[in-house]
């Protein structure tokens, strides 16, 4: 499958050739994610410029909270912004290590997820950790299409972390270009900005004036939770 050659040969190049603001992968992470809490509805939702906010909900099952936004620049094109907490026991890693460990499952569950999703192609385009030094923590970016027939979607995921959350975004999208690494980085930058720079409610207030819901899972696109929800356990 030319998915396989594709791989094989960006993560060859990545290995060879690093490039200035990426930082190396480690070969050996940690798989297990014990929970831990955290009060996810103390965080508030991002108003980011060229995306029109459509509403946010807590997962119970996967225990994030997901942020839905429509790309105004890209028609049909969609953000997800998930939150949730970092591991216990996890505090303490290396911001490289940590980013590494939990970016390495979500990319390669979200690849399992289209392939099986797919008999069509599947062609990564980027997969490295860039270093922001705006960030506390570097981010996991990746990009990937998936061509069906003559059509073809392209993927964008990002992670990275702000103590004591993960931060992730997945761009869908059905018709541009996606996202180029800097809009990615500034992204992540933005978002994390406004997520942890300004006054939070007091932790375990179960407040819904934001329009917060509680929904099962199957409510938004969690292409990537059920295989990352399993790592979890």
């Amino acid at each position: 499958m030319r998915y396989c050659l594709v791989l094989a040969l960006a993560l060859l190049v990545a290995c060879q050739n690093p490039g200035a603001g990426t930082a190396a992968i480690p070969d050996s992470v940690p798989r297990n994610l014990p929970k831990k809490t955290v009060d996810l509805l103390a965080y508030p939702a991002p108003a980011l410029s060229g995306y029109q906010f459509m509403g946010d909900g807590k997962l119970e099952v996967s225990q994030r909270r997901v942020f839905v936004y429509q790309d105004t620049g890209s028609d049909g094109a969609r953000l997800q912004l998930a939150i949730y907490a970092i591991p216990e026991g996890w505090d303490d890693m290396a911001p490289t290590r940590l980013v590494a460990g939990h970016y390495g499952q979500v990319r390669e569950s979200l690849i399992q997820h289209l392939l099986r999703s797919s008999n069509d192609e599947l062609e990564l385009l980027e997969d490295r950790l860039v270093d922001s030094a705006a960030l506390a923590y570097p981010i996991g970016f990746a990009q990937m299409i998936q061509h069906e027939r003559a059509a073809k979607t392209r993927y964008t995921l990002m992670l990275s972390a702000h103590q004591p959350l993960f931060v992730r975004m997945e761009h869908i999208d059905g018709n541009g270009d996606g996202l180029s690494p800097q809009q990615a980085e500034a992204l992540m930058e933005n978002v994390i900005a406004q997520l942890f720079g300004r006054p939070q409610p007091a932790s375990g207030s179960n407040s819904d004036s934001n329009g917060t819901s509680t929904m099962n899972d199957s409510t938004v696109d969690t292409s990537t939770d059920a295989a990352t929800a399993e790592a979890s356990r």
